[in-house]
């Protein structure tokens, strides 16, 4: 049976798509600057950024299920990550 929907299902599934993997480079963004924090009050930002990370990857497989409910694949794929420079040698400047 084919379902049909009063809306387009091409523009959703894009803009699905996009928060998607936006989601999922929050994931990886997170996760990565948990591990750079260091010194005495790493604990608690180490836990918040993996709190975050954690919300993020849920928020992305929401987005997920609903491309899968309008019968589509979501992207393989994660949204581009802008590289900055860190200092990642704690104790020298």
């Amino acid at each position: 049976m084919v379902r049909t929907y009063n809306f387009e299902v091409g523009p959703v599934v894009e803009q699905l798509d996009r928060i998607l993997q936006m989601e999922l480079s929050g994931v990886v963004y997170y996760t990565h600057y948990s591990f750079m924090v260091y010194g005495h009050a790493r604990i608690p930002i180490t836990s918040w950024l993996r709190d975050n990370a954690t919300e993020s990857l849920t928020h992305a497989q929401e987005a997920g299920e609903m491309i899968m409910r309008l019968h589509k694949r979501p992207a393989l794929g994660i949204a581009p990550l802008p590289t900055a420079r860190h200092n990642t040698n704690p104790g020298k400047t």
